[in-house]
Parts: C-alpha cells; sequence; structure tokens
C-alpha cells in the first residue's frame, strides 16, 4: 500500500475527482492530508488544496474543519467526523456519514446512511433505502424506496417518497409532496403537511398549533393525548372517533362522513382525508402504541333487553317537558354540521376566522334562544288528539329548519359576494 502526505492548514480543500472503487475519509489531529492506496494520484496545486483520483480503494485522513469535494466513488463512501462543508456528486454505492457538517449530495445509487449531521443535509436523489439520525434541516428531492427519520431539529422537506416514511420526533415542519407508500408519524414539533400518500398512514401524539394535512388513499389511524388541543375536520368513507371533542357532529354527503369537533382551544387545526377508513382514539404515553388497525374498531352494538310494557297515565298527568339540554345538544350538532361543509367548500382559513370569533357557540345560543322562546305553551290535550312528537324529535327539527335557514343566508351571501368580484372590471392604473 502507497501512501502520500501533504501538509496544509487546518481548513484545507480536497477534491476527489474519481475513484473506481470504495472510499473512506476521516479526520486526525494533524495540520496535514495523507491519501493511501495501491494505484491513484493525488497532488497539491496550491497551498491548502489536495486533489486526488484513484482506480483503487482510497483512504484519505484530513484536518476536521477541511472542506470536500467529491465529484465521483464507483464504490461505497463512508466521510466521518468531518465538520467542512461536503459537497458530493455521485456515489454509485452506499453512502455513510458519521458526524459530520452541513452535506450536499446529487444522487445516491445505494443506500444512505447518516447520523449526526451538525449542518443541513441535501440529497438530490437516493435509490435505496434512506436512513437519518441526530441532524438539522433534512432535504430530499426523490427517494426510490423507504425513508427513516428520527431526531430531526429542524425542517424535513420530502419531493417524492417510493416507499414508506417513518419520521419521529421533528422539530421543525414536516412536508411530502407526494408518497407511494404509508407513514408512521410521531412527536412532530412543526407544521405537518402529507397532501398525496397512498398507504396507510399512523399519526402518533399531539401537533403544534396552526394547520396540518394528511390525504391518502388508505386508511388514517391517529392516537391522539385526550388533553392536547385539536380542532378536527376528518372525511372519509368511514369514520369513527374515541376522543373527547366538543360539539361534535358529522355529516354524510356522496357517500363521504365528515367529523367535526374540537378539544380546548382550537389552534391546532387537523384535515384528514381520504376514501378510506379514519379511526381516531386517545393515547396517553401509556406504552408504545400497537400500531393496530384493531384499536379503532367499533365496539359491538349493546343488545337491548325487552322492552317492559308501559304502565297507563294517569289521567290528569301532566305532558312531560323538553329539557333544556336536549334542545340545545340539537341546535349545537347542526349548527357544527353547517359550519364543517363550509370549512370545506371555503377552506381551512375561513374555519380559523370563525374560530377566532367563537361562531359556532355564538350561533348555537342565538338560534336556542329563539327556538325557546317560540315554543308554544302546555294546552289541555284532547281525548281524541293524534299523538305528539318526543320532545326530542321536534327539538331536532327545530333545529334542523332554522340551520338550513341560516345556512341558506349564508350561501345567499357568499354567492351576491362572488357575483360583485366577478362583475368588478380589472382597473390596470390603480385609480379607485
Amino acid at each position: 500500500m502507497n501512501e502520500q502526505r501533504f501538509e496544509t492548514g487546518e481548513t484545507p480543500h480536497v477534491m476527489l475527482k474519481t475513484s473506481q472503487q470504495d472510499v473512506t475519509i476521516s479526520s486526525w489531529i494533524r495540520p496535514a492530508v495523507t491519501v493511501g492506496g495501491t494505484a491513484f494520484t493525488a497532488e497539491s496545486p496550491e497551498a491548502d488544496l489536495v486533489v486526488v483520483s484513484g482506480d483503487a480503494p482510497l483512504t484519505i485522513q484530513l484536518p476536521r474543519h477541511s472542506r470536500l469535494t467529491i465529484d465521483s466513488v464507483a464504490g461505497s463512501l463512508t466521510i466521518k467526523h468531518v465538520a467542512g462543508l461536503i459537497k458530493i456528486g455521485q456515489v454509485q454505492g452506499r453512502l455513510q456519514l458519521k458526524q459530520v457538517g452541513g452535506t450536499q449530495v446529487d444522487v445516491v445509487e445505494g443506500e444512505l446512511q447518516a447520523e449526526n449531521l451538525d449542518g443541513p443535509f441535501r440529497a438530490g436523489e437516493v435509490a435505496q433505502h434512506a436512513t437519518i439520525r441526530n441532524a438539522t434541516d433534512v432535504q430530499i428531492d426523490r427517494a426510490h424506496t423507504a425513508v427513516s427519520l428520527r431526531y430531526v431539529n429542524g425542517r424535513v422537506t420530502l419531493g417524492e417518497v417510493g416507499g414508506d416514511l417513518e419520521a419521529h420526533t421533528i422539530g421543525g415542519s414536516l412536508q411530502m409532496q407526494r408518497s407511494s407508500g404509508g407513514a408512521r408519524l410521531g412527536n412532530l414539533g412543526g407544521q405537518l403537511n402529507l397532501p398525496a400518500a397512498t398507504g396507510d398512514v399512523w399519526l402518533v401524539g399531539g401537533l403544534a398549533p396552526g394547520e396540518h394535512t394528511i390525504t391518502t388513499q388508505n386508511s388514517i389511524f391517529v392516537y391522539w393525548p385526550s388533553q392536547a388541543p385539536l380542532n378536527l375536520v376528518a372525511t372519509g368513507g368511514d369514520v369513527f372517533s374515541t376522543l373527547p371533542l366538543r360539539q361534535a357532529a358529522d355529516t354524510v354527503e356522496d357517500d363521504q362522513m365528515t367529523l367535526t369537533g374540537y378539544i380546548k382551544d382550537r389552534k391546532t387545526f387537523l384535515i384528514l382525508k381520504t376514501p378510506g377508513r379514519i379511526g381516531l382514539t386517545t393515547w396517553d404515553d401509556s406504552g408504545a402504541p400497537a400500531f393496530a388497525p384493531a384499536d379503532f374498531e367499533r365496539p359491538p352494538a349493546p343488545v337491548a333487553p325487552p322492552a317492559a310494557p308501559a304502565a297507563p297515565a294517569a289521567p290528569d298527568a301532566a305532558p312531560a317537558q323538553q329539557p333544556a339540554a336536549a334542545l340545545e345538544t340539537a341546535v349545537s350538532r347542526a349548527v357544527a354540521a353547517v359550519l364543517s361543509r363550509l370549512t370545506l367548500e371555503l377552506g381551512a382559513e375561513w374555519g380559523r376566522r370563525c374560530a377566532a370569533v367563537e361562531l359556532e357557540d355564538r350561533l348555537a345560543a342565538a338560534i336556542t334562544r329563539e327556538l325557546s322562546s317560540l315554543a308554544p305553551a302546555p294546552a289541555q290535550a284532547a281525548v281524541d288528539a293524534s299523538p305528539a312528537p318526543s320532545p326530542g324529535t321536534a327539538a331536532f327539527t327545530q333545529a334542523e329548519t332554522a340551520v338550513r335557514r341560516l345556512l341558506q343566508k349564508i350561501e345567499d351571501s357568499i354567492d351576491r359576494a362572488r357575483q360583485k368580484l366577478a362583475a368588478t372590471p380589472n382597473n390596470e392604473d390603480g385609480a379607485v
């Protein structure tokens, strides 16, 4: 084995032009660069610049804060304990990074394994499995197979992912443009945006305030802390939740069910969309979740006991009175259903503005007061009078009628505003 040494400063620039075999690069404490192998060329055309090419396996040692530029490696590439900027063109084998600084790589045709990255990491294309641990910002434009990320302090930006995504403990936002697989997500600290997944998506834990979106072609399963804030709009072929949602309401339209409701302050807006199944259940750090669809099964319907024969009513019995709580519940559900449909049509920003002014609560209270004031006084029942509807049915019917009128007024106002905007001519000179 031959070895060549170049005396340098603490921050030299080392350029590897080509290598036909595996390459290992690591740092040492000396202000010098050494190159070892059986077939290579190395030169230093100027101070603090070393240029290397090789036809056999290479070993390079350099100062820790060196800068690396690597054009092409036909085998595998391993870089350890290099704090300077690293730029890599193409690696045909596996790329392994350990305790390195900011790194940019164009193409990795093998696996990517990276850990303890003290700087942003960006990859243009990774052909095989990508695993990243303990990093800052991470960007991968295209991954042909699965991607696994853990302990990322900053943002994660993914383009097209050809397999499953695993992301756990991400400090910043997580965005993935498109995926041919599913995802398992947990302990996310920033905005979540998955607009086009294909497989099952699992979400564990709460989310930061803001808007979060998950859209997939298969199932969505959410383990959510019972006390974590949430403003939910979930639309799927079947939606089931055991979360303690306030003002929970579900509607069905075109074979799609939409569930809305909130926990606490509504600042965490979560939008779930799929033609398949959506399940949400409580999870309060009582051990790792099972990631099992059985956790989201609907409980079997209880078997009703045989009905006892009704006792004859006393001739002078007073008619049953409708509890105020039943009327309030019916109105709240109807209002929530209306606002959820409008949120889906007009967008999340409209929903956030409604939540900011507590529009849902105020509408429900106003309609409840109006219906209560219109309730007729009890009348003496005639002997041959037809049976009156149940109090719950009457309350819900009144609430539904009132909310339908309100919805029509809102839709009319929106149509008038749209017509006015469409009729306004473009003003190119800026005049009012």
